[in-house]
């Protein structure tokens, strides 16, 4: 039985659900390509394979109670990059990788997390040049004027434009209905400031005090740019924006609240979005507010 943080019967319900549920999705069996690590699918049934962000989640979730598990959870899947960079989005049972498009950028962060758990430095020095050639992939395919895009390969695919909202991690949301590649996406130039702060943070555990430098500038850039290029002042709230006409989208979604999650919003602007949630979200947040017409269509 795993001892959880939590009191609350309810939590400790979850937790334990949330336990069970990871380690019954466990591949401990031999002869998958990511053997002999064992990773973690999101479901044995409906998920034959181990995907890229998930792979990150479930890493941080399992490091609470088994840091070996965690880092094998990361490593198995980081041995999957492409050469110039990528990290695929799936890698199936049946040997299939699908690395046409990636997912969020989210595995410096787990890394952080798994190695604050037992400071095992070699694991730091396994992952982190992958990770940078990572970063230096998103900067060199996902950029445009120091903001960052969803984007795929295969650009005359006819399947392109959906392998695109694949790598959002969003699919089909209402947020794409207007297009997606056009957009600078406020979750993704979010999780790139926490990509940065995590090489940092690597980098400084690992003694590289000048990369730490780097990682530290490109982290506050990026921020400004969020701040002055993503924020719509008449409508109080972050949200993607039109990388070429520069028009704040009209969507609000959960994805809107991620500058205040990383905390690189103002005060008064943290302030105003929490009234945006109350005036828009009431007591849930779906993923858009309830009232847009298109909230009832077929979306996740």
């Amino acid at each position: 039985m795993i001892e959880f943080e939590t009191k609350n019967p309810r939590d400790e319900e979850l937790a334990e659900r949330a336990y069970r549920t990871l380690m019954s999705n466990v591949y401990t069996e031999e002869g998958f390509l990511w053997s002999p690590y064992r990773c973690i699918t999101p479901g044995k049934n409906d998920f034959r394979g181990i995907w890229n962000w998930d792979s990150a989640f479930h890493a941080i979730g399992v490091s609470r109670w088994d840091t070996k598990l965690a880092k094998e959870s990361i490593l198995g899947f980081l041995q999957f990059r492409r050469e110039d960079g990528l990290l695929p989005d799936v890698i199936f049972e049946n040997g299939r990788i699908v690395s046409t498009f990636s997912k969020p950028p989210v595995f410096a962060w787990a890394a952080e997390m798994v190695y604050k758990r037992d400071k095992d430095i070699g694991f730091l020095k396994e992952v982190y040049p992958i990770l940078v050639k990572n970063a230096e992939y998103w900067l060199e395919n996902r950029c445009h004027k120091g903001l960052f895009f969803y984007d795929a390969d295969d650009k005359q695919a006819d399947d392109y434009l959906t392998r695109v909202k694949y790598e959002s991690g969003w699919d089909n949301s209402v947020r794409w209905d207007k297009g997606i590649t056009e957009y600078w996406a406020i979750d993704l130039n979010c999780f790139m400031v926490m990509f940065y702060r995590s090489l940092s943070f690597m980098a400084s555990e690992l003694g590289f005090l000048g990369e730490c430098v780097r990682w530290d500038e490109n982290a506050a850039l990026l921020s400004e740019l969020i701040n002055t290029k993503m924020w719509d002042d008449e409508k109080g709230y972050y949200a993607d924006t039109n990388r070429y006409t520069l028009e704040v989208s009209d969507v609000l979604s959960p994805a809107s609240f991620m500058p205040l999650y990383i905390c690189i919003a103002t005060e008064e602007r943290a302030n105003r979005m929490k009234n945006v949630a109350v005036e828009n979200f009431k007591y849930k947040m779906p993923t858009v507010p309830f009232d847009r017409p298109e909230y009832s269509n077929d979306y996740w």
